[in-house]
């Protein structure tokens, strides 16, 4: 700062505490509250860079075409300089906010007194007096705490600030660091949100509505007409300080931005990929574009089929809620459905719940048996059997006798599976989860073959997309998967045609039957790359707990949620 700004800016340091003596206030609150020399190393040392406004970078989500679906993050953009600030925005902050603004030394006696007041007949903090350049510091330094110690080293360090900074600078970085409101921080993101137009264009009745936002960001956005009477306060206030005439304001109405509602579609997606992403901290304020394998039209077929499962099937079940992932057999994920409503709950089910997989957990139990050395002829018998104290049912409480592994698995048997991982060993039923991508906790109980340990539907997903593909793990995710995994490569004693190619008269399970599909049977696992073989499966067993459903260009599972 030049030497003539620094005379500028101490001459209104002592006019003011000249002027806040004569009050009494700054004597018995501040000299006397507060020892000078406790806050000697805040008047000193803290840091400018503090005021700096937040750089939490806008993320923009961009579907399979290319196509933005989403944005996550902060509403940020770059700092604003006070040469293109339009005049009237100016007079409209500081109308209602500090009208003082350009004359005090960074309080403002005037206001500080008329809270006093308030405040002592309170008998607690009700009214701030703050300042502009107060509001700075606060929100740089301090906490938002209604204390009289907060309030005075507010004060102190306002002091200090404008021995420090000229009062367009001051400006520019309260405007620049402000929030308001949709996730903006900063007037030049909040001009471009709520306007699409750069800060130098901005009309007085924008100029209005942003200010008004201010005092309340969040309540003001979601209650238009009290934006509507904030912003004709800040006219109001505008003419009150001749910074705009009466017939002019007579002929300005307020304005509400017309901001596009963001679509909920893939608002579970776009919370689950978000999550996912670290947005790069070089201190660029520019948009972060992420390319994704989102399909809108897969996405809609899945909200419609959540909701057909739920209107024939959610009374009977006592289900409120579902969930779906649609995935590729190399672990792409397409489209996810976290909940019925996404603007209602933001939870997503589909990643963030688990729930009892039921009988599509026997996937890794036949894996263990296959790993072991049985094949898909194995002869198993179902019958009753009793472990310690536990004691598994089939549906239907009937029993079949002697079946083949591939009848067993095709008609989701309990008592069969749960045999298999008694013989092999539970340990081995947990490594195969393991080996196809769940990592929820299991216990190695008798019960964990059917399916009793809660997994999230993700995970359960991207399992059977390994078994479908022949790879694994499979790597789930929205970005480009990595091309090296392991497959899966026993080689059974089976007829040519696939080992696993057996349907039942309910449909329950179809195994892949295409050359370019994979055959599960006993054998060790080769180290090569293997390219994803599209999905033959029609559905998986199954237990109304997981109900799930696979279609032939890519895997998807549902599950149903009990009220």
């Amino acid at each position: 700062m030049q030497l003539s700004g620094r005379l500028v800016a101490a001459g209104r340091f002592i006019a003011g505490c000249l002027s806040a003596l004569t009050t009494g206030f700054l004597v018995t609150g501040l000299l006397f509250g507060v020892p000078y020399l406790t806050l000697t190393p805040l008047l000193d040392d803290f840091s400018l860079a503090a005021l700096d406004p937040p750089n939490n970078r806008t993320l923009i989500l961009l579907d399979r075409d290319d196509k933005p679906f989403a944005r996550r993050g902060g509403c940020v953009a770059e700092p604003v300089k006070y040469a293109e600030i339009p005049k009237h925005f100016v007079d409209a902050l500081v109308s209602m906010e500090d009208r003082r603004f350009f004359m005090h030394p960074g309080i403002d006696p005037i206001g500080l007194l008329r809270a006093a007041q308030a405040n002592r007949a309170a008998g607690h903090i009700v009214q701030g007096g703050s300042t502009l350049t107060q509001q700075l510091i606060k929100n740089a330094y301090l906490s938002s705490e209604r204390t009289f110690e907060r309030k005075e080293k507010e004060a102190w360090m306002a002091l200090a600030l404008e021995l420090r900074l000229s009062k367009e600078e001051i400006f520019e970085r309260y405007v620049s660091s402000a929030y308001f409101g949709e996730g903006c921080f900063g007037l030049r993101a909040a001009a471009k949100r709520y306007f699409n137009t750069p800060v130098s264009k901005l009309t007085v009745p924008q100029s209005a509505y942003l200010v008004a936002l201010l005092k309340s960001p969040t309540g003001l956005r979601q209650d238009p007409e009290k934006a509507k009477e904030r912003a004709n306060l800040v006219m109001e206030a505008m003419v009150e300080t001749h910074a705009l005439g009466i017939k002019e304001r007579d002929k300005l109405k307020p304005v509400l931005p017309e901001i596009a509602s963001t679509s909920s579609d893939g608002g579970y997606y776009a919370d689950w990929v978000a999550s996912t992403i670290r947005l790069p901290k070089d201190g660029s304020y520019a948009p972060v574009r992420v390319h994704t394998t989102f399909d809108p039209k897969l996405q809609k077929l899945a909200e419609h089929a959540v909701d057909s499962v739920l209107s024939k099937q959610g009374e009977s079940r006592k289900a409120s809620q579902a969930a779906m992932v649609v995935m590729r057999t190399d672990g792409r994920v397409l489209a996810m459905v976290g909940g019925t409503n996404y603007d209602e709950s933001q939870f997503n089910r589909a990643v963030q719940a688990a729930r009892q997989p039921g009988s599509s957990f026997k996937l890794f139990v036949y894996l263990a048996g296959l790993r072991a050395g049985l094949t898909p002829e194995s002869t198993l018998v179902d019958q009753p059997i009793k472990i310690g104290n536990y004691e598994p049912k089939n549906f239907g409480h009937r029993f079949r006798g002697p079946v083949s592994m591939r009848q067993a698995f095709a008609s989701s048997i309990n008592t069969v599976a749960v045999q298999i991982s008694e013989a092999v060993g539970r340990k081995p039923v947990i490594d195969a989860a393991r080996d196809l991508g769940v990592t929820a906790k299991l216990q190695a109980t008798p019960s964990i073959a059917l399916g009793v340990y809660e997994v999230p539907l993700l995970e359960m997903t991207s399992a059977y997309a390994a078994a479908a593909s022949g790879a694994y793990p499979v790597k789930r995710g929205a970005l480009p998967a990595s091309a090296r995994r392991m497959t899966i490569s026993f080689r059974p004693k089976a007829p040519a045609n696939g080992g696993w190619s057996s349907r039942t008269s309910s449909g329950s399970f179809c195994a892949p039957t295409s050359p370019a599909a994979p055959v599960m049977a006993p054998g060790s696992r080769s180290q090569r790359t293997a390219r994803p073989a599209p999905a033959r499966i029609i559905a998986m067993p199954g237990s109304s707990a997981l109900p799930a459903i696979w279609s032939s260009a890519s895997g998807s599972a549902m599950t149903t949620f009990r009220r």
